[in-house]
């Protein structure tokens, strides 16, 4: 998932926290996503840096130092 720097930091916590939450849900609604594993949005090794608010939550849930 990408979003620009528009996107304030509170919305891409929530938004990240809501996917986290509903993990389950996703894999059951679509079969793209049926092996998601919410620690590879964390380590996916893109080169495109995390959003500072995905960035808090992640470190919160203890994903990211």
């Amino acid at each position: 998932m990408y979003a620009t720097t528009a996107l304030s930091d509170e919305m891409a916590y929530a938004v990240v926290k809501s996917v986290a939450s509903h993990i389950d849900r996703f894999r059951e609604l679509s079969g793209a996503l049926r092996k998601l594993v919410l620690r590879d949005l964390v380590t996916s090794g893109s080169a495109v840096p995390l959003h500072d608010g995905a960035a808090r939550f992640y470190r919160e849930v203890g994903m990211l130092k």
